[in-house]
């Protein structure tokens, strides 16, 4: 039997939540909640590209190198003392480059080579120094092109394939929903 899980973000929520989403923008505010609602079960530490590409960052197209820093420092944290004093199981989204937003569109394919280029190099010298963390991968693609992520993932099977999910890129700003079942 299949067990369904509910993400949500704690952000702004004053109460227990079992399942968790965070980012490392709303980290801090993350350690405030945990704190007072101690019983959370499994976190999913996303990396928050809705924030960071967001206009407001005009010309953006990858991430900075302190942005990169920052992030890891939040999967130790989480890894460290998180996993360990809440006995929580913890997901991290392995950096990915998406396409998808607006303004972004021109980014395909390069954003694909780029996503892959973070889940080798996290395969190579970040994945194994983090016992309490499930790393994700995303599999890159096109905005509203199924195609162009199945054929991503076709290309790139023997990478994906390391992990036990993986997770689907070019979804947060579809229209087309009934493409995506």
């Amino acid at each position: 039997m299949r067990v369904i899980k509910f993400f949500t973000s704690f952000d702004r929520i004053d109460m227990q939540l079992k399942y968790v989403t965070l980012n490392p923008f709303s980290f801090r505010r993350f350690l405030s909640w945990v704190y007072r609602y101690p019983g959370v079960k499994e976190i999913l530490l996303d990396t928050g590209v809705d924030t960071l590409f967001n206009p407001e960052f005009k010309g953006l197209m990858d991430y900075p190198s302190w942005y990169l820093s920052d992030y890891l420092k939040v999967v130790s944290y989480l890894d460290r003392i998180i996993a360990r004093k809440f006995n929580a199981k913890i997901f991290a989204v392995i950096p990915d480059i998406p396409a998808d937003y607006p303004g972004r569109g021109h980014l395909y394919p390069w954003n694909v080579k780029r996503t892959i280029e973070y889940i080798q190099y996290f395969v190579e010298k970040i994945v194994h120094r983090f016992q309490n963390i499930t790393f994700i991968p995303v599999v890159q693609g096109a905005k509203d092109s199924i195609t162009s992520v199945v054929n991503t993932y076709r290309k790139y099977y023997d990478l994906y394939k390391r992990f036990q999910i993986v997770a689907v890129g070019p979804t947060c700003t579809t229209l087309k929903y009934k493409k995506l079942s």
